[in-house]
């Protein structure tokens, strides 16, 4: 199900919105003609009108996670045509063999399952933006583990292979762990310069052979957009200005002191057509440090 929505000040004739069972990349022109399926779009008022569409589609027959997605090539040039599409994940898990037994085998070797990958506090939603990711192993198999190295990365959409790790963010041991026990994990990650669609990613190599490595890693989506921030003070405020993209609400948030946590100040609805956002903080602390956020 995709919804589609005129976030612009005029009206649109419409468009083309193409459905992708896998894209794990941000899709462009060129790419329609390797959707799925794909539906008409018809004329939309500005502001609050919008659609949703519904599609059947069929997962790929390889285990792994994929991504699928929807994708809006409208009618008309768009000013911002980054908020054309978007994707969820999910993971595609290999069929169960009808013939064999369904209960645990006892003589299994170890395996361990990346069980969660999840965001600590807010999800990220600038570039070049700090943010915590967990990572939760579980050892889903029959005996004890030695345990192995769980790798992160901010930002990496394939599938990882311990022959082609990619460059990870941040590596930490993984413990030894007993049948049935789990640990969590967290590494401080920065997301990309490039605003667009990224994966965060745990993935982990045990030390020991496994017969079951399609649970080894698992990744979590997340959109980013440029925000570039400057600041003045004006009369004893602070005000600060910062670029504008179509479709987009900003969260301002404010913190004392560089270790501190920052707290919501202001929620800022888009000022497009003009080029930039402004906030004044009427009332700043001192010292102050200000981070802009996309707001949900």
């Amino acid at each position: 199900k995709v919804t589609v929505k005129n976030v612009g000040t005029t009206a649109s004739t419409g468009g083309t919105l193409y459905f992708f069972a896998s894209q794990p990349t941000w899709a462009a022109p060129a790419d329609a003609d390797n959707a799925d399926e794909s539906v008409t779009v018809g004329p939309m008022a500005p502001g609050e009108d919008e659609m949703t569409f519904t599609v059947t589609l069929t997962a790929p027959v390889v285990e792994g996670w994929y991504h699928a997605r929807g994708y809006l090539i409208p009618n008309e040039a768009d000013l911002n045509t980054g908020n054309n599409q978007a994707a969820v994940m999910y993971n595609v898990a290999p069929a169960p063999d009808p013939d064999s037994d369904p209960d645990p085998d006892p003589a299994a070797p170890t395996d361990l399952a990346v069980t969660a990958v999840e965001f600590v506090g807010p999800k990220p939603t600038v570039t070049g933006e700090a943010f915590t990711l967990k990572v939760t192993v579980k050892n889903v198999g029959s005996v004890n583990s030695t345990g192995g190295a769980l790798h992160f990365y901010a930002s990496n959409p394939t599938w990882a292979t311990p022959a082609n790790p990619g460059t990870p963010d941040k590596t930490v041991v993984v413990d030894a762990l007993a049948i049935g026990a789990e640990q969590a994990y967290e590494a401080t990650l920065t997301t990309p310069a490039a605003r667009g669609w990224h994966q965060a990613r745990g993935y982990l190599i045990p030390n020991e052979s496994e017969w079951n490595t399609g649970n080894n890693q698992a990744a979590i989506g997340y959109g980013i957009s440029a925000i570039n921030l400057t600041h003045e003070i004006v009369n004893g405020t602070m005000e600060l200005k910062w670029n504008n993209y179509w479709g987009d609400t900003y969260i301002v948030y404010r913190r004392a002191s560089l270790g501190g946590e920052f707290t919501p100040l202001a929620t800022v609805p888009s000022a497009r057509p003009e080029e930039f956002n402004t906030y004044v903080d009427e009332d700043p602390s001192s010292p102050a440090f200000y981070k802009i956020g996309i707001a949900p």
